[in-house]
């Protein structure tokens, strides 16, 4: 059975901000190339971010806004140079989940997904 965890409009905004943000200090050290591709690929995963319907490779936000733990948990736990291929991105990037207070959430022990040097297990 399928878990969702409500995620209201400003819980939602913050993973989006969360993403751009830390996208953005990225950006902001990288050559123009590489910004390009930056940009791309932060498109990609707030796309896939978002249950369409299409049984993407993440889709863990529903589009009543809810978090889908099962969902989260199952792209949390795949192999990160997998999942980057899975999404068709080069760029490394973590996607954290939060509340209202910047505090990281765990679902079911996992709190962020991508690049193991930035989200330990």
């Amino acid at each position: 059975m399928e878990k969702h965890h409500k995620i209201d409009r400003d819980e939602s905004t913050r993973i989006f901000l969360f993403i751009a943000v830390f996208l953005f200090i990225v950006l902001a050290l990288q050559s123009s190339n590489d910004k390009n591709q930056l940009l791309a690929d932060s498109d990609v995963l707030v796309t896939h971010a978002y249950d369409y319907g299409g049984g993407g490779a993440l889709a863990f936000i529903q589009p009543d806004q809810s978090l889908d733990e099962e969902a989260f948990v199952q792209a949390a736990s795949k192999d990160y140079e997998q999942l980057k291929q899975e999404l068709g991105v080069k760029s490394d990037f973590i996607i954290r989940i939060e509340d209202m207070n910047g505090n990281p959430v765990s679902v079911n022990g996992k709190s962020c997904l991508g690049d193991p040097r930035l989200c330990p297990s």
